[in-house]
């Protein structure tokens, strides 16, 4: 029997604002991507327009890299913005985002004290998003 694939994604995404610029520059920090509030995306082959801003900064795609190291990188990136994070406007909600996506029915995922201290002190939740999927299907193809 072989271990199972896990392939994860760990990211700090802030959404509530208009302008990208707006968290860039309290925070400064450059995001690894975001969009801005009326920014033009397509849906079901029609235009339609955003309704806030996304701002986030960590891993673009998934990775075989364990969640708690892709945490720790993050944490050690964020260190110097901290302070900043946690005086954010009230509005802008802010989520350190898992993503887990693993061929075994069991996911687990384990956040340390460390992780789960620095969430708290910049006033983020944390966001499990899980996928289980059947060992046939190919793991390492993203969900999209």
């Amino acid at each position: 029997m072989t271990n199972p694939m896990l392939l994860s994604r760990v990211y700090l995404l802030i959404t509530g604002f208009t302008k990208h610029s707006d968290v860039t520059d309290q925070l400064g920090v450059q995001p690894s991507s975001y969009w801005n509030a009326g920014d033009e995306y397509k849906i079901a082959n029609k235009v339609a327009h955003r309704k806030h801003g996304s701002w986030t900064i960590g891993r673009d795609s998934l990775s075989d890299v364990p969640e708690d190291d892709q945490l720790f990188l993050l944490i050690e990136r964020l260190g110097p913005s901290a302070s900043a994070l946690s005086q954010t406007p009230k509005e802008w909600d802010k989520k350190l985002v898992i993503v887990h996506q693993t061929e075994s029915p069991n996911a687990d995922i384990l956040l340390s004290l460390e992780s789960v201290a620095f969430a708290a002190r910049i006033g983020a939740a944390f966001w499990l998003d899980i996928y289980s999927l059947p060992e046939e299907i190919d793991c390492k193809e993203e969900i999209k």
